[in-house]
């Protein structure tokens, strides 16, 4: 696939944001709620 490596890259950088708080900070500036998905 062409664009993996690019895949693997967003994903990355998602983790990242959900880890060190950042997500919740962007959402929360929004008047977001942001809520983790359960894994299956």
């Amino acid at each position: 696939m062409a664009f993996r490596a690019l895949g693997y890259a967003v994903d990355d950088a998602i983790h990242a944001a959900m880890q060190d708080g950042r997500m919740t900070e962007i959402f929360t500036r929004y008047g977001l709620t942001h809520v983790v998905p359960e894994c299956r």
